[in-house]
């Protein structure tokens, strides 16, 4: 026995899994009641990504000791690399019930709930998790992100909950820094950028042409890169950025010494209380002006961030001011998008081949809400024989692909109406997903951003609604820059009439197949130089009047 543990033990040491798990099945014919032995054989064979062997192992640990909360948790883990995100829903749910404290079963539960698009339960699981965790910034910031998602919060709501998280994690924080940064109105600014998102992330696209186009004797910019993996696009971006600074393993105290040795002069948020966000940083005041752009389409409730960088048609003066704690700044456009240098091209609209119109979303899931789902539905009633494409990485599981024909058959659309497509492993395959949709279909109240771009730029036609808030003005921002008003509605009823009418143009569909792309390009939200003249006249205006205020 002692031998065949320190074998065992070696193996597992010098990565030998399959060896090890050979000993550890030996040792457990020698002692069969071994739960111990068990769960570690569920997590040698999760190593080597046999799931379906680490799953048996798993449950037998779990139906001989069913208050090993380890065990509970490492096969809900399990189920949800098989696609069986119901079963490990309720494997957490178990863990949880055994051991309450432990955070990792409560952020993969919510994790699952989000990419099936169910937030409502998404979150109630995080507001359960602050119950246990009342001091977790990070869990605040989850159910704040999460507001976002859900029909029916209304502003004010969300303005008090983004009050809350400053009084509850941030106001703590708040240092009165005595900044050393020179008041010089007419001196080169240092402007420091905090993301989690300088990766293959829709955030790089709007990124790219600041890094690329800026006027070096107007400001430097500094990158504070929160990235646990970087990728090929990190490496892009700090290319471009000669003052680059990886700040993923810098708690708050050492993050702030690091930005105020640089003398940022003014510190951009890019995520606000989305995951991997460092509000603690900007809690703390690191530099003498901070802004929040991008990232994050609601206020973050922190006064130390002053500003938030906007636009006139997705945040107009006349509802947006009382529901931000920042002050806003508009540009003439709040974004500037860089397209993918990649050699593919729209192709014919696919109702020309199939004879039947296919609607599509490249959507996060996350943003199907019930009443959007209805709608929809309704879209899919006006205009017979038409199907609806959905993609996301959780219709890969069968389950998830059940439930949303299960969520639309209550609306009386047939499953064979409904097409799904998964994870696709690189951009080119993503956007070719396009050339397989007629017209897209908008999100609400969380409109697209980043898809709706993609879709113009692969010629596809976007029909959106306008809503109360920033979220949901996006679509009719970019759609009425592009291609003009007519594709966004004002109401339930014009979304339905809108997507009804150009589903019955075929050539128009055409016609928009080979425009779109260059209307986008030709478009102010695709043109760098000018944005960037822009971003930095803003930064200018702000710092002199920090300067004047200083003197």
């Amino acid at each position: 026995m002692r031998v065949l543990t320190a074998r065992a033990a070696g193996h597992l040491k010098a990565g030998r899994l399959e060896q090890a798990a050979r000993c550890y099945e030996k040792l457990l014919q020698k002692t069969p009641n071994d739960l111990t032995l068990c769960n570690q054989l569920g997590i040698i064979y999760d190593g080597l990504h046999e799931w379906e062997q680490a799953a048996l192992w798993y449950q037998k640990a779990v139906e001989q000791q069913p208050g090993m909360a380890a065990a509970h948790y490492n096969l809900a883990n399990v189920l949800h690399q098989q696609g069986k995100d119901n079963d490990a829903i309720k494997a957490y749910q178990r863990t949880l019930a055994i051991d309450k404290y432990n955070l990792a079963a409560w952020n993969n539960m919510a994790a699952i709930l989000y990419d099936q698009g169910r937030m409502a339960e998404t979150l109630t699981c995080f507001r359960e998790a602050m119950v246990v965790f009342p001091e977790s910034s990070a869990l605040h910031s989850a159910c704040l992100a999460a507001l976002n998602y859900i029909p029916g919060i209304s502003r004010v709501e969300e303005a008090q909950a983004a009050k809350e998280w400053w009084l509850r994690h941030g106001r703590e924080q708040r240092r009165r820094y005595i900044f050393a940064n020179s008041p010089a109105a007419e001196r080169i600014l240092r402007v420091g950028i905090v993301s989690p998102d300088l990766r293959d992330h829709s955030v790089s696209s709007f990124l790219l042409p600041l890094l690329r186009k800026h006027d070096p004797g107007q400001i430097t910019i500094f990158c504070y890169a929160n990235v646990s993996r970087p990728d090929s696009v990190t490496a892009e971006l700090k290319s471009l950025s000669p003052y680059w600074r990886d700040i993923s393993t810098f708690d708050t105290g050492h993050a702030v010494r690091a930005i105020m040795n640089d003398r940022i002069d003014i510190l951009v948020d890019l995520t606000g209380h989305m995951t991997g966000g460092r509000l603690d940083i900007f809690a703390c005041q690191a530099a003498p002006l901070q802004m929040s752009w991008l990232g994050y389409p609601n206020t973050t409730g922190l006064p130390t961030i002053h500003y938030r960088l906007t636009d006139y048609e997705t945040d107009p003066p006349a509802d947006s001011e009382p529901f931000y704690s920042e002050t806003l700044l508009r540009l003439p456009v709040f974004l500037c998008y860089e397209p993918p240098v990649l050699d593919i091209y729209p192709a014919e609209p696919p109702c020309l081949r199939h004879k039947y119109i296919t609607f599509g979303s490249l959507n996060n899931p996350a943003k199907i809400s019930p009443p959007l789902l209805e709608l929809w539905a309704a879209v899919l009633k006006q205009t017979p024989d038409s199907r609806l494409l959905l993609k996301g990485l959780s219709f890969d599981h069968q389950e998830a692909r059940e439930r949303m024909r299960g969520l639309f058959a209550r609306h009386d659309i047939q499953a064979d109406r409904l097409l799904f497509r998964g994870y696709t492993p690189s951009r080119s395959e993503h956007l070719l997903v396009y050339n397989q949709v007629d017209i897209a279909l908008d999100t609400i109240p969380y409109n697209g951003t980043t898809t709706t771009f993609e879709a113009l730029w692969m010629g596809v036609p976007v029909i959106t609604m306008r809503g109360d808030r920033h979220a949901a003005r996006v679509g009719e921002s970019i759609m009425g820059r592009v291609a003009g008003p007519e594709f966004c509605a004002a109401h339930r009823e014009e979304y339905i009439s809108l997507s009804f009418n150009l589903a019955q143009d075929k050539k128009r569909l055409q016609r928009l197949r080979k425009e779109l792309r260059s209307q986008l390009l030709s478009s102010d939200l695709c043109q760098g130089a000018s944005f960037c003249r822009q971003f930095e006249n803003i930064c200018r205006q702000v710092w002199q009047q920090w300067c004047a205020k200083t003197a």
